[in-house]
């Protein structure tokens, strides 16, 4: 059996996981917000300029309402404030991922552990600063891993070729020459 990988005490800004939120919900969603923008700059630029005003208010009203039903319904999860909060992340082969919480600093307030299985885990992808596992469930749930957290603890690898290949043997991430 594989040792697990550990990563020190850290926490993901709210703007990286909020970004990660972003990229994928605009790659998925994007057509039905340019499709009434286009629609209107066509228009303006066919029959009559002022629908290009429209195009451009329609930007201005549109983008606001979906920053801010981002906000509201991902920034607010309870995974949001999992990867928000400092904690160690535990990845072991076969248990799967387990997240331990630093108690806060101003109330002394404890947090549970969380334990994830490799079955709430859909997929697996590898970023240049991280790798970021999608979670079974609702669309949009994330554990982040950055490569800065992990620990050289086991000593035989680096900690990235090692986390990507358990990630590559637990079926996660497709095939592919590390």
């Amino acid at each position: 059996m594989k040792p697990a990988i550990h990563t020190t005490l850290h926490r993901i800004p709210a703007n990286r996981y909020m970004t990660t939120v972003s990229e994928e919900w605009l790659a998925r969603y994007w057509p039905a917000l340019a499709l009434p923008v286009a629609i209107c700059v066509a228009i303006g630029l066919i029959v009559d300029p002022a629908f290009t005003f429209v195009a451009f208010m329609l930007l201005c009203i549109i983008l606001p309402f979906v920053m801010m039903m981002l906000y509201f319904n991902y920034a607010l999860t309870p995974e949001a404030t999992m990867a928000v909060r400092p904690h160690v992340l535990s990845v072991d082969q076969v248990s799967g991922i387990d997240v331990t919480f630093a108690p806060d600093p101003v109330t002394g307030r404890e947090y549970s552990p969380v334990h994830l299985d490799w079955q709430e885990v859909s997929k697996a992808e590898i970023r240049s600063n991280d790798v970021v596992l999608r979670l079974h469930g609702r669309n949009f749930r994330y554990v982040i891993i950055p490569y800065s957290a992990l620990t050289d603890d086991a000593g035989c690898s680096q900690p990235t070729d090692r986390l990507h290949r358990m990630l590559l043997e637990t079926g996660k991430i497709p095939n592919m020459t590390l």
